[in-house]
């Protein structure tokens, strides 16, 4: 496994930069304004009707003000204010021109340019978003995603706090989540340089293992290629943390199944056969070693399966990234053999990490924002 990059060795040529993914699993954005990584669950938590605004005691880390009532985004600040969840985990092209989408993005400029809240100015960042490549293969989607970011207006969260935005058309860049993945593994996010030790020539496939979906893209050298990609349903870490919700709740009746994702975590990479305890409610532990085991060894194989089918070409390197990456990654490699099966960097930051590092490379090279040599 690999630790998340430390703000001092994230390099900064240009600081009104940021790069978002609100995915399934986490919303995640850095921004060189404060150089610290935000993220949170995709969670959605309206205020009861008894309760119109949050109670001044509860400070949510997450939350935006909607249509003059109070919304808490982040799993923490919903369990400790003990408003049940609605978690915005479709995977579906819906979501992605949903009002529920353009808020988390919202809640990531908030706090990715916090140093800029409730002042006059107008803040105008250059960016890119991440989003999956069934999305972005879709120009209408991608095009209706444009149209609802690009403009001006003001954020107000639920202390008060503003802050002034307007996103310029030439300013903003959307990608398929695979190309910051392998930015991320191509380049060293400190020097801005490609890293000494890896060969980018040839075809390298990214396999992404999100929450509800396995995107795989092909890639020659660097560039991506939009007819090469495919993206299997039902086939992410949410296949692991429903089964094992199934499972707790034989002896656990209030078992969440976003703590169980959150829980799980901790058991990634220990294996087969070696106990794994998750505690899905606090002062509570799980033995989920058999269900847990059994779930990846059904999950594992279908997934290379898909790899092998679709992709017969020659591939000279398999780059597995998203939070799957340290579940299934033992697995992947026993199953694609005798392909080179390598997790890329933070695999599950690698989106935004790669693409904010992407950004930088531009604006050192004086070719900020050039869309010439993208996707």
């Amino acid at each position: 496994m690999f630790n998340i990059l430390p703000p001092s060795a994230l390099k900064v040529i240009y600081p009104m930069l940021y790069a978002f993914d609100a995915g399934n699993g986490l919303c995640k954005g850095l921004s060189g304004e404060t150089k610290t990584l935000v993220e949170f669950e995709p969670v959605v938590a309206p205020m009861t009707d008894q309760r119109a605004l949050i109670a001044k005691d509860e400070k949510p880390t997450f939350s935006l003000v909607s249509k003059g009532r109070a919304e808490v985004f982040g799993i923490n600040d919903v369990f400790a204010h003990g408003k049940r969840t609605a978690i915005r985990r479709f995977n579906s092209q819906e979501r992605y021109t949903s009002s529920d989408y353009f808020h988390m993005i919202d809640v990531l400029f908030m706090h990715t340019f916090a140093p800029l809240w409730n002042k006059e100015t107008v803040v105008k960042p250059t960016g890119v978003i991440n989003i999956p490549i069934g999305v972005y293969n879709n120009p209408p989607v991608v095009e209706e995603i444009r149209e609802n970011l690009v403009g001006a207006r003001t954020i107000t969260d639920v202390a008060g706090n503003t802050l002034k935005l307007e996103i310029e058309p030439d300013r903003l860049l959307i990608v398929p989540e695979s190309y910051g993945a392998l930015m991320h593994y191509a380049y060293d996010a400190a020097t801005l340089r490609k890293r000494t030790d890896i060969d980018m020539t040839g075809t390298t496939l990214v396999v992404d293992i999100g929450y509800e979906t396995t995107d795989m893209s092909l890639f020659e050298g660097l560039h991506y290629q939009r007819d090469r990609t495919e993206s299997e349903q039902r086939a992410g870490m949410g296949v692991i943390s429903r089964a094992l919700q199934n499972y707790i709740k034989r002896g656990v009746r209030n078992a969440d199944v976003s703590r169980i994702d959150r829980a799980m975590q901790k058991v990634a990479g220990i294996p087969p056969g070696k106990l794994k305890e998750i505690e899905p409610i606090p002062g509570i532990v799980c033995d989920v070693t058999d269900i847990y085991d059994e779930t990846v060894s059904d999950l594992a194989p279908r997934i290379a399966q898909e790899v092998l089918t679709r992709f017969p070409e020659a591939v000279n390197r398999v780059l597995l990234a998203g939070g799957g990456a340290y579940h299934l990654r033992e697995a992947l490699i026993e199953h694609l053999a005798p392909l080179q099966v390598v997790v890329v960097p933070n695999p599950e930051l690698a989106n935004v990490l790669g693409g904010f590092t992407m950004l930088n490379i531009q604006a050192l090279a004086g070719q900020y924002l050039d869309q010439s040599e993208l996707p």
